[in-house]
């Protein structure tokens, strides 16, 4: 799963700064991953309108098959995308985080044992103020890093779910693949939009965490609308006047 950028030492809380806003409304108005998608298609040279329908439609139905993979070992799900336990089983999970508690908890934690796949549940709340990665990404990346460690074969297969299965585990799945691959807050983002969809990470409070984070780290990447940035100029331009007024 490879070395996370993410220690134990004290760490200020992550509220964001005025220098954020940029990021956040990018996350929260401008990573709609069809465009992006339509918009690789037409720079790989692919112009026409069906094959770009047909691309949007494919990621679409595969959005909507939880458990959804993002990384080689790390998936996302609602609550009902971990409930068939033998699903799971025959994916190869390995091990399931449920961050929403026992409302998102719909099989017994023993349905899991008895398919030999390791249990943690985080009770945690889907509100804007909610402060959810000060308060259990540490625990969650800990349980995410003993579940490759402890797997000799390099096998393991976390899937991290909460009631929706885009807030509460959505942003700890980003902060994960963001601190574990070392990319941009904004690409992050995008890419877990392509595979979940658009309703991934909608909670503003949550997405001025994940940014926040980023910083802390030196992973905001370029700014939007600036060069090397998934967010185009022109798109950045046509926006902007809303972020200054």
């Amino acid at each position: 799963m490879g070395q996370y950028q993410f220690g134990r030492r004290k760490q200020r809380p992550l509220k964001p700064k005025k220098s954020d806003d940029p990021y956040i409304f990018t996350i929260g108005n401008l990573l709609e991953w069809e465009h992006h998608a339509e918009h690789q298609l037409t720079k790989a040279g692919n112009n026409s309108a069906t094959a770009k329908e047909e691309t949007i439609k494919k990621l679409r139905e595969k959005q909507q098959q939880v458990p959804v993979q993002i990384s080689e070992s790390v998936y996302i799900s609602n609550a009902s995308g971990v409930s068939d336990v033998d699903k799971l089983h025959k994916l190869g999970i390995t091990h399931v985080l449920n961050v929403a508690g026992s409302m998102a908890a719909w099989s017994p934690q023993e349905e899991y044992e008895k398919k030999g796949i390791h249990y943690k549940m985080v009770d945690a709340i889907d509100e804007p103020t909610y402060d959810m990665l000060d308060l259990h990404l540490e625990e969650c990346l800990e349980f995410m890093r003993g579940a490759q460690n402890n797997n000799s074969k390099n096998e393991a297969r976390i899937v991290v779910h909460c009631y929706a299965g885009c807030n509460r585990s959505g942003v700890i799945v980003a902060a994960e693949h963001m601190l574990r691959t070392r990319t941009n807050v904004l690409e992050t983002v995008l890419h877990c939009r392509t595979c979940r969809g658009n309703a991934f990470l909608t909670n503003n409070g949550f997405q001025g965490q994940l940014v926040a984070l980023a910083r802390r780290e030196g992973l905001l990447g370029p700014a939007p609308g600036s060069r090397g940035c998934v967010v185009e100029p022109w798109l950045w331009r046509k926006v902007r006047k809303e972020i200054e007024h």
